[in-house]
């Protein structure tokens, strides 16, 4: 601490220094002023923030159905971020401190006095740091009047002091706010007790409301300052269309822009958009709903005398409702002819036909043909076909007539064989292995040694899964579902890994076509087929079965 002499000389050098009011300062310290003075507020500093961000979905192009001219179209709306903060609130000390009296709340501060007068400058800076405050600030003759009026002893510690820096009176608080209230002849560094001199620190006296200077080690009560805080929380944000029609309308042929909007709390907005285009998918197909146009000839298939091999002009030499680009007989010939009555007969080693239309396609399958379709005739059959050298067993043989169409499938028995081979009655030696084809696991491929891996009852060198798979039961064939629909028809329930399938009809100009063989799934699908009546055939191999089933296809697909 200065001494007497040291103050003398100070004031001496000064002159004419004088006091206005009441509101005193020493000499030296810095940037005095004589009016009540208020720390600046920064709260009120708006702090700089972004606009929102809002992410539109990507231009969305479209095409309408044919001879449609609107198309609905549907999107995710966007979704948008900000970084707005906002205030949640002005959050204070609580109104009750163990071993303080609460005065109240005056601006953005609580104050609280001490219960006692019995602390020192350092012991009460150090209770109101343990209470989350600090030594009071005192920057407006308001707030010195409103503490003067609640203190309970004569005076108190404030946190004012110029322990640092001899003359040049800080805050505890780091507050720069310059309002003083110092008694006449304050401060004079020094309080004149016989215990106490030189004194550093402020204390406020409730008889007169002026600040003197003390001894930090002298005991009074004190006041605690604790400032409130103002809490935030992020801001909202909300979006909103602002132009175009909403997700789920129907959008005419064209573009058309969508606009969305985010707000914030803050005040804040950024738009988005995109465009929804609008494609036109042209005039209804006009073959949609007749069978489809499948030669691409402008004629639709349930009206084209030729549905495979284009014809716009459907020239028709011989009226038989064959164009000519796909009649064997354009200008005549052939019989229109009649499936029913065609007669078939199984006898010993052959199977005899007669009655048979001349522009028939005649097909055989059984134990010889290894159970595969084999060609009798076609377009060339005389009025009596014969297919001789046959194993004993039964036979298929499908007949079929174009014009008109008809199909019909006829079963018979061949009975054992001539000759003097000793296989004659036992089916023949198709493969010559010298195995009989009534005992052979494998007719038409040579397998003296009739290995079979599997067990399946088919040699390995005509096996497809030699070594185990197929199979489906002795009827799998026969216990399939089929269903026909709108240009479709459906298998189902195949259970054969070695099922084959096979379909003719309108659609395939009445030949026979593969659906599927060895490869098909447990339900099986034939889309854009013309309206009519169809034919499916099931065969499995081990064991043989064969089945057929009619079915009728309405409407038409393709297009």
């Amino acid at each position: 601490m200065k001494n007497k002499v040291y103050l003398f000389l100070l004031l001496c050098c000064l002159g004419n220094f004088a006091f206005a009011n009441t509101d005193k300062h020493l000499p030296n310290e810095a940037n005095p002023s004589l009016t009540d003075l208020t720390e600046t507020n920064t709260s009120n500093i708006e702090e700089f923030f972004t606009d929102p961000v809002i992410n539109c979905p990507n231009n969305i192009t479209v095409t309408t159905a044919q001879g449609q001219s609107t198309k609905t179209v549907s999107w995710n709306a966007p979704t948008a971020t900000t970084p707005c903060v906002v205030s949640s609130g002005q959050t204070c000390g609580p109104n009750s401190i163990s071993g303080f009296k609460y005065l109240g709340k005056y601006g953005n501060s609580k104050y609280y006095c001490s219960a006692t007068d019995n602390f020192t400058y350092s012991q009460a800076k150090q209770k109101a740091a343990n209470n989350g405050g600090f030594l009071a600030n005192i920057c407006s003759s308001d707030v010195n009047h409103f503490l003067t009026s609640s203190l309970l002893a004569n005076q108190a510690w404030i946190g004012l002091n110029d322990r640092s820096n001899e003359g040049h009176f800080r805050w505890d608080s780091g507050s720069t706010c310059g309002y003083r209230n110092w008694a006449h002849g304050e401060p004079n560094d020094e309080h004149n007790t016989n215990e106490f001199h030189g004194a550093d620190n402020v204390v406020l006296t409730r008889h007169d409301g002026q600040w003197r200077d003390r001894n930090g080690n002298e005991r009074y009560e004190f006041i605690m300052e604790i400032p409130c805080t103002d809490g935030t929380r992020p801001g909202n944000v909300t979006v909103a269309q602002t132009a175009g029609p909403t997700s789920g309308s129907a959008f005419g042929i064209g573009s058309t822009t969508i606009r969305y909007t985010a707000t914030d709390e803050c005040g804040r907005t950024k738009s988005c958009s995109f465009t929804v285009t609008v494609r036109d998918g042209g005039p209804i197909d006009p073959c949609q709903n007749n069978g489809g146009d499948s030669d691409g000839d402008g004629v639709c298939d349930n009206q084209d005398n030729c549905r495979f091999n284009a014809n716009p002009d459907q020239a028709d030499n011989d009226g038989d409702g064959i164009g000519n680009v796909c009649d064997d007989t354009p200008n005549g010939g052939g019989s229109g002819g009649d499936c029913n009555s065609v007669t078939v007969v199984g006898e010993s080693g052959k199977v005899t036909i007669t009655d048979i239309p001349s522009n028939a396609k005649i097909e055989i399958s059984g134990p010889s043909t290894g159970y595969g379709q084999q060609l009798v005739c076609s377009g060339n059959c005389d009025g009596m076909e014969m297919v001789s050298n046959l194993s004993a067993g039964s036979y298929n043989v499908t007949v079929q007539t174009f014009n008109p169409y008809c199909y019909k499938l006829y079963t018979v028995t061949v009975t054992g064989g001539g000759g003097g081979n000793p296989c004659d009655n036992q089916g023949g030696d198709s493969d010559g292995d010298g195995v009989c084809d009534n005992q052979d696991n494998c007719d038409f491929t040579s397998n003296p040694d009739q290995a079979d891996n599997d067990g399946d009852g088919i040699g390995n060198v005509c096996d497809d899964t030699p070594n185990g798979g197929g199979g489906g039961g002795a009827d799998a064939c026969k216990n399939l579902t089929v269903t026909g629909g709108d240009g479709k028809f459906t298998i189902s329930n195949i259970t054969a890994g070695d099922t084959k399938l096979e379909y003719l009809g309108a659609s395939t100009g009445y030949a026979l076509v593969d659906i599927c063989n060895g490869n098909c799934g447990s339900s099986q699908m034939v889309t854009g087929l013309a309206p009519g009546h169809y034919t499916i055939k099931a065969q499995t191999f081990s064991p043989y079965c064969y089945a057929e089933y009619s079915i009728e296809v309405t409407g038409g697909g393709g297009g």
